[in-house]
């Protein structure tokens, strides 16, 4: 088998450490930053493993070990990620720009690779375990849109002042939308927000316009363009927008059997 380590993470010198459910990889600690990976993970029948792949030796055989080794049941489903897709560094705090060359702030394409889209990032349900582990690295506050509260543009807005939490006056337009978001990032300022929107489906066939108009004032949010400020005004958020479901417009690692 490759060089997989998994059960405990490893601190910097190779000793083995207990820390929670965070596991690890070895690999060259050269750089003096401790690397740690939040797996292996179980959801149902999906397993979430990861390691490395040798010159001699194919990603099936890799996953193979991986299954033997984890004892995972051959109706169960094996989701291998290359190590380095998922290698965050321990080290990495909230402030500043960087720890040893490694960026500390968060990046979604770099954290999780298998992101083909964007800006409104589409991402598989299956892959919701990982993007899930990057919000909770990064201490991102969660806003959680149901497009089942949102069939229509009255709905819509409603379900959004009481996702975004403001006041009972917010109306259904976007020139209260940015009135609020506005109050909303001076009341969390500095803050990392992700907006996690699910059941797109069933809104798209509801009201597929409001569906646009919606995702085209979350990403103006999210670009800075929204709210419209004092510039004397220096209050930001860092938004990020995560539209969550099923098939084939939804972004998720490779899968391995």
């Amino acid at each position: 088998m490759g060089s997989v380590s998994v059960g405990h993470p490893v601190d910097q010198r190779g000793a083995l450490t207990e820390s929670g459910s965070e596991h690890a990889v070895d690999l060259d600690h050269s750089a003096g930053v401790t690397w740690h990976l939040w797996l292996p993970t179980r959801v149902k029948n999906l397993w979430i493993v990861g390691g490395s792949v040798d010159s001699s030796e194919s990603r099936a055989e890799v996953v193979a070990a991986q299954r033997s080794f984890l004892g995972v049941a051959l109706s169960d489903r094996v989701l291998f990620l290359e190590r380095s897709h998922l290698l965050v560094p321990a080290a990495v705090t909230n402030v500043g720009t960087s720890v040893g060359g490694v960026s500390t702030r968060p990046n979604a394409r770099r954290d999780l690779p298998f992101l083909r889209s964007g800006p409104l990032s589409h991402v598989h349900l299956d892959a919701w375990p990982l993007l899930d582990a990057h919000l909770e690295r990064w201490g991102y506050l969660r806003v959680e849109l149901d497009g089942r509260q949102m069939t229509s543009r009255p709905a819509a807005h409603r379900h959004i002042g009481q996702a975004f939490g403001f006041p009972d006056w917010y109306g259904a337009g976007w020139d209260a939308f940015n009135d609020c978001i506005g109050q909303f990032v001076v009341d969390h300022d500095g803050a990392r927000v992700a907006a996690i929107w699910r059941h797109l489906d069933v809104m798209a066939q509801a009201a597929p316009a409001t569906m646009a108009e919606v995702g085209w004032g979350l990403l103006e949010t999210q670009i800075g363009d929204m709210p419209a400020q004092n510039p004397a005004n220096r209050t930001r958020i860092e938004l990020a927008v995560f539209a969550l479901g099923e098939g084939p417009d939804f972004d998720r690692p490779r899968e391995d059997r």
